[in-house]
C-alpha cells in the first residue's frame, strides 16, 4: 500500500503498512561546488542514514583528521564500498565511490542509496546493488546538477518494482524476512581455506565477543543451533585483553550497561561480489542476532564491504552493531593493519564451539529456506522533538517546491539528537565576535592580544562537539598561531598561508627555509605539491616568488581537472582533432579523449603522455627518424608543459592564484642563480642535438623528408643562421628532460632549469588587468599584444642569453612553441615589522564566522 509523503512525514505509519521503497543520492559531485544536498525522494529512512554514514561517521573521520593520520601502509586510499543497512522492515542499501565537488576536493565520496524492503533480503540486496551500480555509472558520466537529478529520478521510478518483487509478511510474532537457509553454508565455504580451516569459526567466535550477551539468540530462527548458548567457546590469543566467559565473550567492547557506542567486527569477504558477501554475513547476524537489540536496547545492524580489496588476502566486510557514530566507521578508509580481520586472529577456540559451528553449518544447508522475525518502529519516528519539527518541515518544503536554501539546510544537519545540534556553532561565533571586539579596544598592544588568542583558542577548544576540528574552525586557529610564531620571532616568509597557492581552500603550506617554501594542494589524485624560492627586486617593498621548476604536464592537467574547466581551457588552446595533430616538434603531451552522453563527437577532457615524441612523415619510415643507436627516450607527463599559447599558461596560473614572471624578475632570478649554471646539466641545444641535425642533413641528401631538428622551436625573429647555434657541451638528452627535481629545483638546480629544458614565456600585463577567467584572459592580451616575450634557452631553440627576455608575436604565440612552457610565480608582502594586533586584525576582515554548525 503507498502512503502519501505527508501521511509519511507527519503521521504514524499504522501495522501492515510500508513504505514505499525511495532512491537518494548526496555527496561529491563536479556539478556543485560544496556538497551535494539530498537528492531523490525525501524519505526519513534515507535523511536518517545520511545523517549516520555522511554527516556523524564520514565527516567526523574527516574534520578530526582521523583518516589523515594514517600512514600508507594503514589507509585503504579512495572510496568504492556497498553495504546495507538493516532496520527490521527496511533496509537501506548503498553504494559509494570517490568523487570530486566543483573546486577538485575528494575527501568525501558521492553516495547512491535505496530504501528497500527487507522480506526477502538477499534477492532485494541484489537487485537494489545491481540499481546502485548503474546510477553510480550515470552520476559520473553526468556534467550538469540536471543531468544529475534526472539519473536519480529514473533510478527511483525503477525501484517502485522492488515493492512488487519483495513484500513483507505478518508471522505468528509480527513481520518475517526469509532467507536462503544454504547461504550460510556457502559463506563457511568459501571463507574457509586450506591454510585457514578454521576461518570461519573465528570469525563468529570475534562476532560472540564483541557483541552484549544481551544481543545473542539463545534459539535462533528456523531451528538453527545457537554457537553461545552455554558452555566455554574459547580464548583470546597469548596477550589478547580480556578474558573468556561461559557464554562465548565479555561484551566488554560497548562498556558500561546502556552505553549507545557502536563496535565493529571486520570479517572476511568471502566472495569479490559485494552483493553475495553483504548477504551471506547478513543471513549470520540475522540468524544468530536477536532482532532490534543493540546498545541502548537499538539495533541496526550495518554491513559495509569493501569493494577496493576484491581477493582473499584484503577483503572484507565491516559488521556495525548500533548506531554507526565516525569511530565505528574508521575502517572505510582503515586497512587491516588497524581494524584486524577477525578470521585472522589465533583464537584458540574450544571443541564444543567447532561442534557447534559443524552443526550450524550442516543444518543451514539442509534448509531451503529459514524464516526470522524482523522488528522495526512501526511510527517511524525516528526523530524527536525540535529536531524532527525542523527535518519535516523541510523535507516537506522540498516536496511542494518552496523549500529554500535555509529549510533545505535545516533538514540536513538534523541528527537524531535531543540537544540542539547547532547550539555548538552559535558558542563558536559568539566566541569569534567577543575576540574581535576585544582586539579592537583603544589601548590593545602585542601583550594583551598575545592573552587573547591564547585564551581564544583554549576557549574553542572546551566546545561540545569538536568544534575545533572543523576545517573552517581549524584553518583560522592554524592562521592565529602563525601570527603568534610571527610576532615571537619565527617568522614564515611571505606569510605564505594567506598569498598565492596558500589561499586555495584546503592548501598546505611548508617553510623549507627562509628563501623556500612548499605548497601542498589538494586536487582530484590526493595531493600536489608546488615548491617556490623567493627573489628580492631591487627597489621593491615584497618580494616575488617564482616556481623552482617549469609547470608539468602533469601539474597542468591536474590544476585545470581539480581547480578549472576543460571547456574553458579549450577555448583558449589551438584546434586539433583527436587524429589530426599537425604540431611541429617533439610533443610531451596528448588529448584525452572521450564521448559524452547523447553527443555525436569526442572531446577532449584530459592529458596524457604522447605515444611519440614526433608526427611521423610520410616520406619516411620509422628507422629513418634517428641515428643508429641515438634513443631519444619517451614522452612523461613530468616533463615541462609545452606547445601551449599564453593565455592557456595565464589561466592556469590564475586558477591557483598565480601569475606569469616578468622580464625584471626573470632577471633578477637568473642573477640570483646563475652562480650554479653547468650547461651540461641544464639540458640545452648542444652535441647531441648537433648529431641528429647532421643525421637529418644526411637523410635528406638521399631524399628522406624529416621534421627539422628544431622543428616548433621559438626562433627570435631577428635572429639569422641560427641552425650553428649550439651550445659547447653534451649531456646526452635530445629532446626534454623531467621538470620535478624536488628540492633541487629541477634539471641541474634552479639555475638549469632557468636556463634549459624549455624556455619560458613572461608576460608584462597592466596591474589592472582582469585575469579571472577563459574570456577576460584573451581580451586582455587582444589589448596588449606586446606583453608577451620569452625568456631563457631550450633543449632546441638557438643558443643565447639565459638572462634575458625577447619579444614574440602574439599571433605566433597562440599557435604554441614546442620548447616553451611557463613558470608560476606570486607576489609576496612586506618584510618590515608588523605588530601582532595589525595581523590578528587582517585575519578578522570578514569576520570568518562559522556557516554551517558542526
Amino acid at each position: 500500500m503507498r502512503i502519501s509523503i505527508f501521511k509519511r512525514l507527519f503521521g504514524k505509519v499504522e501495522a501492515g503498512q510500508q513504505a514505499a521503497t525511495a532512491v537518494g543520492a548526496f555527496g561529491k559531485h563536479p556539478a556543485w561546488a560544496d556538497h551535494v544536498e539530498f537528492l531523490g525522494t525525501p524519505d526519513e529512512t534515507l535523511v536518517r542514514f545520511q545523517g549516520a554514514l555522511y554527516q556523524r561517521g564520514i565527516a567526523g573521520n574527516v574534520e578530526s583528521g582521523a583518516w589523515d593520520r594514517l600512514d600508507a601502509s594503514q589507509r585503504v586510499e579512495g572510496f568504492d564500498h556497498a553495504l546495507v543497512w538493516w532496520l527490521g522492515e527496511r533496509m537501506v542499501v548503498a553504494r559509494l565511490w570517490s568523487s570530486v565537488d566543483g573546486k577538485g576536493r575528494g575527501k568525501y565520496p558521492m553516495v547512491a542509496c535505496v530504501n528497500a524492503p527487507t522480506a526477502t533480503p538477499e534477492s532485494t540486496l541484489a537487485r537494489a546493488l545491481e540499481l546502485l551500480e548503474g546510477l553510480k555509472g550515470e552520476i559520473q558520466r553526468a556534467g550538469t546538477q540536471d543531468e544529475v537529478r534526472r539519473a536519480v529520478e529514473r533510478a527511483g521510478v525503477e525501484a517502485r518494482a522492488l515493492d512488487a518483487f519483495s513484500s513483507s509478511r505478518e508471522g505468528g510474532g509480527g513481520a518475517t524476512a526469509t532467507l536462503r537457509g544454504p547461504a550460510i553454508a556457502e559463506l563457511a565455504r568459501v571463507v574457509n581455506a586450506p591454510d585457514e580451516p578454521q576461518a570461519f569459526a573465528r570469525a563468529m567466535y570475534a562476532m560472540a565477543r564483541e557483541t552484549p550477551r544481551g544481543c545473542r539468540c539463545a534459539e535462533p530462527a528456523g531451528g538453527l543451533p545457537s554457537l553461545w548458548s552455554g558452555g566455554r567457546t574459547g580464548s583470546q590469543p597469548a596477550g589478547g585483553a580480556g578474558g573468556t566467559s561461559g557464554d562465548g565473550g565479555t561484551g566488554a567492547a560497548w562498556g558500561a550497561e546502556g552505553s549507545s557506542r557502536a563496535v565493529t567486527v571486520r570479517l572476511p569477504a568471502g566472495w569479490p561480489d559485494a552483493a553475495r558477501s553483504l548477504g551471506g554475513w547478513l543471513a549470520v547476524v540475522l540468524t544468530q542476532l536477536r532482532p532490534g537489540c543493540g546498545p541502548g536496547g537499538v539495533g541496526p545492524y550495518m554491513l559495509i564491504a569493501s569493494s577496493s580489496a576484491k581477493d582473499r588476502s584484503g577483503g572484507w566486510v565491516d559488521l556495525i552493531v548500533g548506531e554507526p557514530q565516525a569511530q565505528s566507521l574508521l575502517g572505510l578508509s582503515a586497512s587491516d593493519a588497524v581494524v584486524p580481520i577477525s578470521s585472522r586472529v589465533p583464537y584458540t577456540l574450544e571443541p564444543e564451539f567447532m561442534t557447534r559451528i559443524d552443526q550450524l553449518v550442516s543444518t543451514a544447508e539442509g534448509r531451503a529456506h529459514v524464516d526470522v522475525a524482523v522488528s522495526a518502529p512501526r511510527s517511524g519516528r525516528l526523530f524527536a522533538g525540535k529536531a524532527r519539527m525542523v527535518l519535516l518541515a523541510g523535507l516537506a518544503a522540498a516536496v511542494v517546491g518552496v523549500a529554500g536554501p535555509a529549510a533545505r539546510s535545516a533538514a540536513m544537519a538534523v541528527q537524531p539528537a535531543e540537544r540542539d545540534p547547532s547550539r555548538s556553532g552559535v558558542q563558536y561565533n559568539t566566541l569569534l565576535e567577543q575576540f574581535r571586539d576585544s582586539l579592537a579596544a583603544p589601548d590593545m598592544d602585542d601583550d594583551r592580544a598575545r592573552e587573547l588568542v591564547t585564551r581564544f583558542i583554549t576557549d574553542v577548544g572546551a566546545l561540545p562537539g569538536g568544534v575545533l576540528y572543523l576545517r573552517e574552525v581549524d584553518e583560522f586557529v592554524d592562521s592565529l598561531r602563525e601570527a603568534l610564531a610571527v610576532a615571537d620571532g619565527t617568522r614564515a616568509p611571505a606569510d605564505a598561508g594567506r598569498i598565492g597557492p596558500g589561499v586555495l581552500s584546503g592548501t598546505k603550506h611548508e617553510v623549507l627555509s627562509a628563501e623556500r617554501v612548499r605548497f601542498s594542494l589538494p586536487v582530484s589524485t590526493g595531493r600536489m605539491s608546488l615548491e617556490f624560492f623567493k627573489v628580492t627586486i631591487p627597489g621593491r617593498a615584497a618580494p616575488v616568488w617564482m616556481g623552482t621548476t617549469e609547470v608539468t604536464a602533469e601539474q597542468f592537467s591536474e590544476i585545470v581537472r581539480s581547480f578549472g574547466s576543460w571547456e574553458d581551457l579549450h577555448r583558449l588552446m589551438p584546434a586539433f582533432r583527436q587524429d589530426e595533430d599537425e604540431r611541429q616538434g617533439p610533443r610531451v603531451w596528448r588529448w584525452q579523449w572521450t564521448r559524452r552522453a547523447g553527443a555525436a563527437d569526442s572531446v577532449a577532457m584530459g592529458l596524457e603522455a604522447a605515444a611519440e615524441w614526433l608526427r611521423r612523415s610520410e616520406l619516411a619510415g620509422a628507422g629513418d627518424m634517428y641515428a643508429s643507436g641515438m634513443d631519444p627516450g619517451r614522452p612523461a607527463m613530468t616533463m615541462p608543459m609545452q606547445h601551449i599559447p599564453p593565455d592557456a599558461a595565464l589561466y592556469v596560473a590564475q586558477l591557483v592564484r598565480c601569475r606569469l614572471v616578468t622580464r625584471e624578475e626573470w632577471g633578477a632570478a637568473w642573477e640570483l642563480h646563475r652562480g650554479g649554471f653547468e650547461p651540461k646539466s641544464a639540458n640545452l641545444r648542444d652535441a647531441t642535438w648537433g648529431a641528429h641535425r647532421d643525421h637529418l642533413a644526411a637523410r635528406g641528401a638521399v631524399g628522406r623528408r624529416l621534421p627539422s631538428a628544431d622543428a616548433g622551436a621559438f626562433v627570435p625573429t631577428l635572429e639569422t643562421d641560427t641552425d650553428r647555434q649550439v651550445w659547447d657541451s653534451n649531456d646526452g638528452v635530445l629532446w626534454l628532460s623531467p621538470a620535478d627535481g624536488g628540492a633541487e629545483g629541477g634539471v641541474g638546480g634552479i639555475a638549469g632549469s632557468l636556463a634549459g629544458n624549455v624556455a619560458e614565456f613572461v608576460v608584462e600585463l597592466p596591474v589592472d588587468a582582469d585575469l579571472t577567467s577563459a574570456r577576460s584572459i584573451r581580451a586582455a592580451l587582444d589589448a596588449n599584444p606586446r606583453a608577451v616575450f620569452v625568456a631563457g634557452c631550450s633543449a632546441i631553440g638557438p643558443a643565447g642569453d639565459p638572462g634575458k627576455a625577447v619579444a614574440a608575436v602574439l599571433s605566433e604565440a597562440r599557435e604554441g612553441y614546442a620548447d616553451v612552457g611557463f613558470r608560476l610565480a606570486f607576489s609576496g608582502v612586506g618584510e618590515g615589522p608588523d605588530s601582532l594586533v595589525r595581523r590578528l586584525t587582517s585575519l578578522m576582515d570578514p569576520l570568518p564566522l562559522l556557516r554551517r554548525s558542526p
